[in-house]
C-alpha cells in the first residue's frame, strides 16, 4: 500500500512481515541519524508506542526558547487558535477554531490551570483539574473529553515546534463513564410514528403561521438530517432544484468573546469539517418545506439567507428549540422533550432502519469518521442483526468443527447465508455488531460462524479484494 501522509506528520503505510500485513509509521528525530519506525497492528498500537518512546527520549529533545511558554495556559491557547491553528494545514475549519475557543473560555479561562504559566504546569496540575471538572464542575464524560482535547492539540503544537520538551497531556487519563457524576444522556430519537406528527402538525399550521418561521426551520432539519448551525446558513443559491441537492457549505455558529459575551457570527466559508462540506438529497417533503417557505419569504435571491428574522438577524436557537417544545406537545407525540439535535438523529436513524448503507448515511450527516455514525446507531444496527449477533460465539472452550481455509468465495457464501455484514469501523479495521457494542476483528485473528472457524485474515483478503 502506498504511503500517506496525515497533516504532515511523518509517514504512514502497510507493509507485510511474514505474511501478515501491519500498519508502520515512519518519522524523523533530530537525536537519530535515520527515521524511527514504529510497527503495529493498529494505529492505536502505534501512536502508544510512539508516545511512550518519545518520553523516554524527552531529554534529548532541544527545547527552543519561546515566548508562548511564558504565558498562561489560557492565554496561550487563544494566541494559538487565533494565530497558528487556522494556517497548520489541518482538517479544523473556522467553525471547530470558534468552538475550541468557546470551550477555553467556558472552562479553562479563570481556573487554576488556565492561570499557571505552562512552563509550569506538571502533570498532576492535569491530573487536578481533570478531578476539577469531575467533582466541581459536575462535567459529563464527553464535555471532559472535548476540553482537553483542546489542551492536547495545544500541547502537541507546542511539542512539535520544541517548545516543550515532550506533550505531557498524552499520559493523562479520562475518566470512564462509571467515575463521573453527570452521566451521559441518552440520545432521543423520533419514530416514523412521531415524524409524521409532527409534519401533520407543521401542514396544519402554514395558513395560520402558527409557529413562525420557527417550524420551517425544524421540518427542514428533520427532513435533511442537517445540523442546525448548517441549515440557519443555508442561501438559496445553495439549494439546486434542477439537481434535487442542497449544497452543505457554510455555518453559523455561536461564541462567547473574551468578556464573556454571546456574539453570532457566520462563517460563510467552512463547516465544522472538510467532511460536513456535502450535498444532500432533497426527499419530497423537504422540497415541499422548501416551496413553502419561498412562498412565504419576500427576498428570495441567491444571496438571500432562507431563515432570518422580521430584522433580518439570525434566528436564535433557543427559540427554535422552545418552538419543537410546542409543536411536539401539540402534536401529541411520544416523545415530548427533545433538542434540535434530536431531529438529526431521528433522521439518522430513519434511513439505517428503512435499509440505507451506513456509509451513504454517514457521508449524508457529514460525519467525519463512519465510526461516529456507527457508534450513534449501534442500537438500530444492533435490532437489525440480532439473528446475525446470536451465531457469534466468544467462548473459547467450545472449538469449531471445521476450519475454513479454502476460498474467498466460500467465506463469502458462509457469512452471506448466515446474514453477517462485516463493516469497515476504520481505515483498515474491519468489524461487526456485537450486543450494544461494535467489536473490531483484528486480521491475525478468527470468528467462529455456525461451528466454522473463520480466519480474519481470509475476510480481509475478500472485503478489499487483495
Amino acid at each position: 500500500m502506498a504511503k500517506r501522509r496525515k497533516n504532515g506528520d511523518g509517514n504512514w503505510g502497510v507493509r507485510k512481515i511474514n505474511g501478515i500485513e501491519y500498519k508502520y509509521f515512519r518519522i524523523s528525530y533530530p537525536w537519530k541519524k535515520s527515521p524511527k519506525i514504529f510497527y503495529g497492528k493498529t494505529e492505536r498500537e502505534i501512536k502508544e508506542k510512539r508516545r511512550l518512546y518519545e518520553i523516554k527520549n524527552k531529554d534529548n529533545v532541544v527545547v527552543e526558547p519561546s515566548n508562548l511558554t511564558k504565558e498562561t495556559l489560557y492565554d496561550g491557547i487563544i494566541y494559538w487558535l487565533d494565530n497558528i491553528k487556522p494556517m497548520d494545514g489541518s482538517k479544523s475549519g473556522t467553525v471547530s477554531i470558534e468552538s475550541y475557543k468557546d470551550l477555553a473560555n467556558y472552562a479553562i479561562k479563570d481556573t487554576f490551570l488556565g492561570n499557571t504559566i505552562i512552563s509550569q504546569i506538571k502533570k498532576e496540575n492535569l491530573d487536578n483539574f481533570i478531578l476539577y471538572m469531575v467533582k466541581e464542575k459536575r462535567y459529563s464524560r464527553s464535555t471532559i473529553k472535548r476540553i482537553m482535547v483542546v489542551i492536547n492539540l495545544f500541547y502537541k503544537y507546542l511539542s512539535e515546534s520544541k517548545q516543550i520538551s515532550y506533550n505531557i497531556i498524552q499520559s493523562c487519563v479520562i475518566p470512564s463513564e462509571n467515575n463521573v457524576i453527570t452521566k451521559k444522556k441518552e440520545i432521543k430519537f423520533l419514530d416514523k410514528d412521531d415524524i409524521d406528527k409532527l409534519y401533520i402538525e407543521f401542514r396544519n399550521s402554514v395558513e395560520q403561521e402558527k409557529y413562525g418561521i420557527n417550524m420551517y426551520v425544524i421540518m427542514l432539519v428533520m427532513y435533511t438530517g442537517m445540523r442546525i448551525s448548517e441549515c440557519l446558513a443555508l442561501q438559496w443559491k445553495d439549494i439546486n432544484t434542477a439537481q434535487n441537492i442542497i449544497n452543505v457549505t457554510h455555518s453559523i455558529i455561536k461564541v462567547r468573546d473574551n468578556d464573556n459575551n454571546t456574539k453570532k457570527i457566520i462563517d460563510s466559508n467552512t463547516t465544522k469539517s472538510q467532511s460536513s462540506n456535502r450535498s444532500i438529497p432533497i426527499a419530497p417533503r423537504a422540497l415541499e418545506i422548501l416551496q413553502l417557505l419561498k412562498e412565504r419569504n419576500e427576498r428570495t435571491s441567491e444571496s438571500d439567507y432562507l431563515f432570518l428574522t422580521k430584522n433580518d438577524n439570525f434566528i436564535d436557537r433557543r427559540g427554535v428549540s422552545r418552538t419543537l417544545e410546542r409543536m411536539l406537545k401539540n402534536a401529541g407525540c411520544k416523545v415530548q422533550h427533545c433538542g434540535i439535535h434530536a431531529l438529526r438523529h431521528s433522521f439518522g436513524s430513519y434511513l439505517i432502519s428503512e435499509g440505507i448503507n451506513i456509509k451513504i448515511v454517514s457521508e449524508i450527516l457529514g460525519h467525519a469518521d463512519i465510526s461516529t455514525t456507527l457508534n450513534i446507531y449501534v442500537h438500530i444496527l444492533n435490532q437489525q442483526k440480532m439473528a446475525a449477533v446470536s451465531i457469534f460465539r466468544d467462548d473459547k472452550k467450545e472449538m469449531a468443527k471445521t476450519i475454513i481455509e479454502t476460498s474467498a468465495q466460500e467465506i463469502t457464501q458462509i457469512l452471506k447465508e448466515n446474514d453477517i455484514n462485516i463493516i469497515e469501523i476504520e481505515e483498515g479495521m474491519l468489524g461487526y455488531i456485537n450486543g450494544n457494542n461494535i467489536k473490531k476483528l483484528p486480521i491475525n485473528n478468527h470468528i467462529i460462524v455456525n461451528n466454522n472457524k473463520i480466519e480474519n485474515r481470509l475476510i480481509y483478503k475478500e472485503f478489499y479484494d487483495i
